[in-house]
């Protein structure tokens, strides 16, 4: 069995199961109390195949289907045991992972001293005035809210807001008859009609899927991803363009393959970054926010900038995960019964780069332009705003939206953009380091991949230099690469670059760096001898610093038994000994390890070390079916208890085993002995001669104790 690696509770990775929580509650995570997720192989869709047994016998009845069919929205009886039945459902062939059914949250937060009217600092921020003398906006454009009910009585709203659309197969036709203020303030930003404040669009066809409710405050909104996933396909299927979505959730699979799929409809969804004023890095450090965090290529995820051009204080960012920023911090706004309000937040930005993209597509033409022209657009044509924040360091496009240099470009004269979120990947085993990263520009004339090793690489880009033997294509969005042969653990850092121009511009992504661990030992023995547990293996690496040796109990329950680290050893070492565990039967494994890679593979020792009550009393031990150790002369005299046996039992303890060259000495015998001693056994002839062998090597043995025993007594 091989050494399992340390597991975090990833909330939405699929077949997750999480630890015992209630349903309301999975994990830290906030979730619709007794629902969940369940997502077929498709293998298994195609031969008709369903959980129908897990269904019947934890009582689940199936609310809906999404994902084509694909997925199952299935709710649970009261006080149903979640993580045993998630673990059902993920141990069913037919499913391919289960998650529960997630809270989605609005993005925005509560201004304290609200102001109904004001200067419109945001659009000026985002130079629309430059946009507008090319286009307005346009009714052919379809814009999908998903977000709660907004107010279509009023007057800046009435003319581009359809009537709200309650989605089919979303649970929210029960939802509050009221407007609402979060959406209706973030329909205003894209499409108000200019009579109290001004939509980035004075045309546009904006629909109104309701799929989220507010909790009580009014600000703050809150819906299931099973509702998100509903109203998003139905939009897909209307033929929106943009999805404006101002909400962040818990990492669902289920949510990510519905948005990737929307992608084969050119449908680009913006998303909010979230609220916490943390640095996002889901790839590199595992900080996230969803869907902003999606390794996706119609995600775009907004930050919010103040009016100073800054970073807002309350906005997350991060130059892995956040493509650009746009205003978001006292935004003036509509809201319901014919107001006006200023309202920050992430979801407050997000509007901003829907409106924009709405307007690209109206002057560039919805039919002819793909997401990816309409991203490329976005992201190129950002300003840096000339404040305090690094822009550069924060999001990937290293701006503020600029929607008038978006609309107005030419798009061979837009500049090459870097390709973003690049991840590396080692399989176990392999040297060969596999690459994928997401292009974000639709012409390129090459691409190249670059390569640095040391711990300096992500700070200084000098030090990078390209792979001349990789031979990439400009839609490429993958490689592999193996990298040179490290003196020491190696830090190998990669970036992969955009080439546009005869005067080459040159647009690298961010570096990222993976660490190559040393090879794996082999060969892992485990034997207990003389109080001890002595542990050998063969050294298959020539870059480690030490060696990890780790040990299992077996005794209560194989599968819920722990590994724990019992000793690590220098580099170049090929064994160990540790203290004699408590009675039970217990398994060993070993690891190369280097502090910059953590640890190689495990190697285990296939043979289990048993230590009965004597044993881990008196200080003998026991491994296998013999409990002295010493299997040849226990062949040859039937009794571990003969004199002759204790004789060279108590040698090995007392002198072979205060000594390296003894532990190994012993350590060699005992990989040997057990087949030589099964022989020996079969036959009385062959136990008499190895007797008349071994006796006399018995005799010194006792003669070497009693000597030592003597020269005790005199230095006494």
């Amino acid at each position: 069995m091989a050494l399992p690696v340390p597991l975090t509770v990833a909330t939405a990775e699929p077949g997750a199961q999480a630890g015992d929580a209630p349903s309301a509650d999975w994990a830290g995570q906030s979730a619709a109390p007794g629902e969940l997720l369940v997502v077929r192989r498709d293998e298994a869709v195609a031969a008709g195949e369903h959980p129908a047994a897990v269904h019947s016998a934890v009582g689940a009845s199936i609310a809906r289907r999404l994902l084509g069919g694909r997925a199952e929205h299935v709710r649970l009886p009261p006080s149903a045991d979640m993580e045993a039945i998630m673990r059902l459902y993920a141990d069913d062939p037919s499913v391919e992972w289960v998650e529960p059914n997630y809270r989605v949250y609005s993005a925005s937060i509560p201004d304290p001293e609200p102001e109904n009217y004001g200067e419109q600092w945001a659009l000026q921020a985002i130079n629309v005035e430059e946009a507008w003398e090319e286009t307005t906006g346009s009714e052919d454009v379809l814009v999908g809210l998903l977000d709660t009910k907004v107010d279509t009585e009023h007057p800046d709203l009435q003319q581009n807001l359809a009537e709200p659309i309650y989605p089919d197969c979303a649970n929210t036709s029960n939802f509050g008859g009221r407007p609402e203020l979060h959406g209706t303030h973030l329909a205003g930003t894209i499409g108000a009609q200019g009579i109290g404040v001004a939509g980035v669009n004075q045309e546009v066809s904006l629909l109104n899927y309701v799929v989220l409710e507010s909790e009580g405050d009014g600000q703050t909104a809150r819906g299931t991803i099973s509702d998100i996933v509903c109203a998003l396909e139905q939009a897909a299927a209307d033929g929106v363009r943009v999805i404006n979505a101002s909400f962040t959730t818990s990492r669902s699979e289920t949510l990510k393959t519905a948005i990737a799929d929307a992608a084969e409809d050119d449908v680009l969804v913006v998303a909010a970054a979230g609220n916490s004023g943390e640095e996002l890095d889901y790839e590199g450090a595992g900080t996230g926010v969803w869907p902003a965090s999606y390794r996706l290529s119609n995600v775009i995820a907004v930050a919010a900038s103040t009016e100073d051009d800054e970073l807002a204080s309350f906005s997350n960012f991060g130059r892995n995960d956040i493509e650009l920023a746009a205003p978001g911090n006292l935004i003036i706004g509509t809201v319901p019964e014919d107001r006006y309000e200023r309202l920050s937040g992430t979801s407050m930005a997000v509007p901003h780069v829907v409106g924009a993209a709405a307007l690209i597509l109206a002057e560039h033409g919805a039919d002819e332009t793909s997401y990816r022209e309409v991203r490329e657009r976005l992201l190129a044509s950002v300003r840096d705003g000339g404040s305090s924040t690094d822009w550069a360091s924060v999001t990937k496009a290293g701006g503020i939206l600029d929607v008038g240099r978006a609309v107005t470009a030419a798009i061979d004269d837009v500049p090459a953009l870097a390709p973003s979120d690049l991840r590396l990947e080692r399989e176990d085993g392999s040297s060969e380091i596999a690459l994928s990263w997401i292009n974000n520009s639709t012409q390129v004339d090459d691409l190249w991949l670059e390569h640095c090793t040391g711990f300096e690489c992500e700070e200084d880009a000098s030090d990078f230099e390209r792979i001349e033997s990789l031979s990439l294509s400009s839609g490429d969005t993958d490689a592999q690469h193996e990298p040179p042969a490290p003196i020491k653990p190696s830090y190998n850092a990669y970036r992969v670059c955009a080439v546009k121009g005869l005067n080459p511009e040159v647009a690298c992504s961010a570096p990222r760096a993976l660490a190559v661990p040393p090879t794996a030992p082999s060969s892992v023995e485990a034997i207990a001898i003389g109080g001890q547990v002595a542990v050998r293996w063969q050294d298959n690496s020539a870059v480690e610093e030490a060696f990890r040796v780790y040990e299992r109990d077996l005794s209560d329950n194989e599968n819920d038994a722990e590994w724990k680290r019992v000793a690590t050893t220098d580099e170049n070492v090929e064994q160990a000994t540790v203290p004699l565990p408590d009675e039970g039967e217990y398994r060993y494994a070993v690891c190369a390890f280097a502090e910059v890679s953590g640890c190689s593979e495990f190697a285990t020792a296939s043979d289990t070390v048993v230590v009965s009550d004597d044993d881990s009393g008196n200080g003998s031990s026991s491994s296998g079916s013999s409990s002295s150790g010493c299997f040849i002369a226990t062949a040859a005299w039937g009794s571990e208890w003969d004199d002759p046996v204790a004789a060279l039992r108590e040698f090995r303890d007392e002198e072979l085993l205060t000594t390296q060259a003894g532990q190994e000495l012993v350590s060699l015998y005992y990989h040997f002995s057990p087949v030589i001693a099964d022989w020996v056994a079969e036959d009385d002839e062959r136990r008499a001669r190895v007797r008349e062998w071994v006796a006399p090597l018995a005799a010194l043995a006792e003669q070497a104790l009693e000597q030592r025993g003597e020269e005790a007594t005199e230095a006494e």
